[in-house]
């Protein structure tokens, strides 16, 4: 996005300001980029900024850690004051009370930074456990660049506590394990969960600290690169490509498959080795891999499940 704002006829020494809201699945980039002055052709560079808060990683102790990440996307270099503050029960306005928050509420965090250009730094915050869910997390940097005029941002970021992905299992999926390998072709980065779908057939791949720090650490966060496996119990796999992580994608967040069922052994053929394996167990009641529509007995509902999907995925 490109904004050109006519200046003329404004008091030399006062500010003006530039204020957008958006909304992102799972905690997106924002900033603003390339920032200058244009007066006729003589152009002049100011400091600019992008920023990034990722989701939220809870602990057993009720605690949850929070990265946030500060990159200069500008052409200049810049140092100022970063302060932050994690406790905002509230979305602030544009306009005064966005602009003035840091005289209202105390900072939580404080640091003083210096950013070269295309240069980033990050945080591990850690929010405490007597912090309620869905707070905002409030934001300032007073950037600096030479002997120019400061440049002041200010930002309110409401915390994410959304799963890494999420998928529906359509078609007898309520109650369904799965196992759901998560990898990246590009860096060699894998991971596989082990889940259970709810009762409307979702299954959640959380986050928790070891695991969130490994897939924050991998170049390819935020972006689109990632094969996620699924593989439902007594189902055919299905494989999804270019997956955005986290998020699964920036549309539609569901990684939605339609069951084959009737891959009892789990090699994704549904042959004569799966039929077999219903034959022996014909009667048997509990949680069995034979019991494919997973109603606690293995009957010919099951053999006709194999029977009907025959030869699928071979």
């Amino acid at each position: 996005m490109q904004r050109q704002i006519d200046t003329e006829g404004v008091a030399p020494g006062t500010y003006w300001t530039i204020c957008d809201e958006s909304a992102q699945w799972n905690s997106g980039a924002l900033g603003v980029f390339d920032l200058r002055w244009e007066r006729g052709t003589t152009q002049i560079q100011r400091p600019s900024a992008c920023w990034q808060f990722y989701p939220s990683l809870r602990t057993s102790d009720g605690r949850r850690i929070v990265r946030f990440r500060i990159a200069n996307c500008g052409r200049v270099p810049f140092q100022g004051i970063l302060l932050l503050y994690l406790h905002g029960d509230r979305l602030l306005p544009c306009g005064p009370e966005l602009a003035n928050w840091p005289e209202q509420f105390p900072p939580d965090f404080t640091i003083q930074i210096a950013l070269p250009v295309d240069a980033s730094q990050q945080f591990d915050l850690v929010i405490p456990p007597d912090v309620t869910p869905n707070r905002f997390f409030y934001g300032a940097l007073d950037m600096q660049f030479g002997r120019e005029p400061l440049t002041l941002l200010r930002f309110v970021h409401q915390e994410s506590d959304s799963p890494l992905l999420i998928g529906l299992l359509q078609n007898n999926g309520a109650g369904r394990s799965v196992v759901v390998e998560v990898s990246n072709p590009i860096s060699g980065f894998a991971h596989t969960f082990t889940l259970r779908a709810d009762a409307d057939g979702v299954w959640r791949a959380q986050l928790d600290p070891p695991t969130g720090f490994a897939f924050f650490n991998d170049a390819g966060f935020y972006l689109p690169v990632w094969q996620v496996r699924v593989k439902p119990q007594g189902a055919l796999s299905n494989t999804f490509r270019n997956v955005l992580v986290p998020g699964g994608d920036t549309i539609d967040p569901y990684l939605r498959m339609e069951l084959i069922l009737g891959d009892v052994n789990g090699d994704d053929c549904i042959d004569d080795a799966d039929l077999l394996a219903v034959l022996f167990a014909f009667g048997q009641t509990g949680s069995r891999p034979e019991d494919l529509n997973l109603d606690g007995v293995v009957d010919d509902a099951d053999l006709l499940i194999v029977l009907f999907n025959f030869g699928r995925g071979c």
